[in-house]
């Protein structure tokens, strides 16, 4: 592959890390740090929460004639291992639409990130896009579930799956951002992490994966995403 998948090195990890500027927020009496490489770390349950990162997309749309790089597989697998270098999670839980459709070679290496961190507990909430026989995501160590509850917080990869009864939903699946204009009406579209009253969506991990422009009411919490930080709007 174009990239070593193991952990990345201390020196390169802390350079990284030097620029890098997470927020943390709390929901629920739970400290979330939000990472401007779109990833949530739960700090009480020091689990790392990510979702829609939708591996193997690029080669699927290789496949039928579109010509995209092969790097876009790579860049998300080295965004997860920095994560996963950053937090050194116990636990990692996947809010849907892990692996994009059909079996391909981003799976294997996938597998070969997992084994470079034994240490973690991979569990995925099922998604639209994770079609993939039941047995790859159990030989991957990854347990399967549809929806999650667990503290305050209950999760799901679609928001119309989630429950308030069960608790403050947590999901994916939008894609969530916002539209920022400047005072010469230019704008930019950045990702974001959402809260409102009954539940959070996340960010798409996947640097391939388009966006949907959100429209939250003003009792909301949106915090967008620029490149070393993520910052309350």
């Amino acid at each position: 592959m174009g990239l070593s998948c193991g952990l990345v090195s201390q020196e390169m990890n802390t350079r990284i890390c030097k620029d890098i500027v997470p927020l943390t927020v709390n929901c629920h009496d739970q400290q979330l740090v939000l990472d401007p490489y779109c990833g949530v770390h739960w700090v009480e349950q020091n689990t790392l929460i990510v979702s829609d990162l939708h591996l193997g997309k690029s080669a699927h749309f290789r496949k039928y004639g579109l010509p995209l790089p092969g790097a876009v597989g790579d860049n998300n697998m080295w965004n997860l291992s920095i994560l996963l270098d950053r937090y050194r999670p116990q636990r990692v839980l996947f809010l849907g639409d892990l692996f994009h459709s059909e079996h391909n070679h981003e799976w294997e290496q996938f597998l070969d990130l997992l084994g470079n961190y034994q240490q973690c507990q991979w569990l995925l909430v099922k998604g639209n896009h994770d079609v993939l026989d039941t047995h790859l995501y159990e030989s991957g160590v990854l347990q399967v579930v549809n929806t999650l509850q667990d503290g305050p917080f209950y999760f799901a990869h679609d928001p119309e799956e989630l429950d308030k009864e069960q608790g403050y939903g947590m999901a994916g699946h939008i894609h969530p951002c916002v539209r920022l204009m400047g005072k010469a009406n230019q704008s930019l579209r950045l990702k974001c992490f959402w809260f409102n009253d009954d539940f959070a969506l996340l960010p798409a991990f996947g640097t391939f994966t388009g966006s949907h422009r959100i429209k939250p009411k003003r009792t909301d919490r949106v915090y967008v995403i620029t490149d070393t930080s993520v910052r309350k709007v």
